[in-house]
């Protein structure tokens, strides 16, 4: 019966499960386990995870038992469609430390780069960590000390390795910066030149990523005018490790008092997002978004919409797979704005307010970015058996598969076993 179903067949059956099937299928036996945790099949199943991708909900939850742990961080991963914005798996931080609170910097390819306490009253570090695997790593500290700027997360696709950068001040008082990249096929950070790199990036926003390449909104000392430092995008590709800049939309000019500005990416194409006070419709508070409609065509950006942000909608969070807005809303809840009907959508999820201190304003409680499945880190089991990556071990594998396919065939259709 078997001899119908070719490996090749089974291979592309299997690489388009999602991963919680995958997981369950390596206890069928020897043969599945080291096909599935063989880091040629894992390539295979992100290529075709890469076409379905889903979202990523991470928010925050008060405690009903605060003595323990005052808060709860979740990561919900949603089933964006025209169906609706069902969950299909949720998981807590990947920690212990009690209400820990992680920054995260990217998402690529399954995994997310994360930035905090691992334990309780231990200092902040970096986490790659695939939540649908279950699996972490903590990235080691850096080469040289400074002050912390920020960190970009990305793939470069031609030496297949998922990267880190840092970038740092040596100097308080002025900009110094100093780089590194972490490799995670080596395991180890080096130095490279921050050459190019000519204007501070600032902590408080994730990066955007979009066709290998980190993209933040940093301030440029070098256009400074009588009131206010200008804005401009930094980039930086991981398959060349060179940074780079891009303009902003000129909105300046139009606006006044902005209170927020970062960058974000809406359906495959770099989105700029502010709010700040329109100076035509009696100082309203809004949102504004725009997108690059030609990537590196900087005279391309264009304005989508605006977004009245005077009433029940407070801060932007990020787009849906249909292009709506995602926003949470001054109660800490997230809802979804359509921009050509103008209807705020309750999304189902709430989080709470966060505040440090009276005098502070609160933290918000939403992340949401695009996500893709994957099985990348499964490969670090220990327990895993030793590949080397080549083809004729991953031919083997595909003949052992084949063989452990004809033995399961023969026991369902009652055909006794040679």
């Amino acid at each position: 019966m078997s001899d119908y179903l070719p490996p090749e067949v089974w291979i592309n059956v299997l690489k388009r499960l999602p991963v919680k099937s995958l997981l369950r299928f390596r206890s069928v036996c020897k043969e599945w386990y080291s096909l599935i945790t063989n880091p040629h099949f894992i390539s295979q199943h992100l290529d075709a995870s890469l076409a379905t991708p889903r979202t990523l909900v991470r928010y925050i939850t008060q405690n009903p038992d605060p003595p323990d742990c005052p808060l709860i961080e979740h990561y919900s991963f949603r089933l964006d469609n025209s169906h609706g914005f069902d969950e299909y798996a949720e998981h807590e931080s990947p920690t212990k430390n009690p209400g820990s609170r992680f920054h995260i910097f990217g998402s690529c390819n399954g995994l997310l780069c994360l930035y905090g306490c691992l334990a309780e009253n231990s200092f902040p570090k970096l986490l790659l960590w695939n939540p649908l695997v279950g699996k972490s790593l903590a990235v080691p500290g850096l080469g040289a000390g400074g002050w912390f700027q920020t960190f970009g997360f990305g793939f470069d696709e031609l030496r297949n390795d998922h990267k880190v950068v840092a970038i740092l001040a040596l100097d308080i008082q002025g900009f110094q910066p100093r780089v590194e990249i972490y490799s995670l096929n080596s395991g180890m950070w080096r130095e490279i030149s921050p050459e190019a790199l000519r204007c501070p990036v600032p902590f408080k926003f994730p990066q955007a990523y979009l066709n290998g390449v980190a993209h933040w909104v940093a301030t440029d000392p070098r256009t400074q005018s009588s009131d206010a430092k200008h804005s401009c995008i930094v980039t930086f590709g991981f398959k060349d490790e060179v940074f780079g800049e891009m303009t902003l939309p000129a909105t300046r000019s139009m606006l006044s008092e902005i209170t927020m500005e970062y960058l974000t990416v809406l359906q495959d194409s770099l989105s700029f997002v502010n709010i700040a006070n329109d100076l035509g419709d009696g100082e309203h508070p809004s949102c504004w978004v725009w997108v690059m409609e030609k990537y590196g065509g900087e005279e391309s950006w264009t304005l989508l919409f605006r977004v009245d942000t005077s009433s029940v909608l407070d801060w932007p969070v990020g787009f849906r797979m249909n292009g709506e807005l995602a926003m949470e809303t001054r109660e800490a809840s997230l809802v979804s704005y359509d921009p050509e009907s103008k209807q705020v959508k309750d999304l189902g999820i709430h989080g709470c307010e966060l505040v440090q201190n009276e005098n502070a304003r609160r933290t918000r409680s939403f992340y949401m970015g695009k996500y893709v499945e994957s099985l990348i880190l499964l490969e670090r089991e220990a327990s895993a058996p030793e590949h080397t990556g080549t083809i004729d071990e991953y031919s083997l594998f595909v003949a052992e598969f084949k063989r452990a396919v004809d033995v399961i065939l023969r026991i369902l259709t009652g055909e006794e076993e040679d």
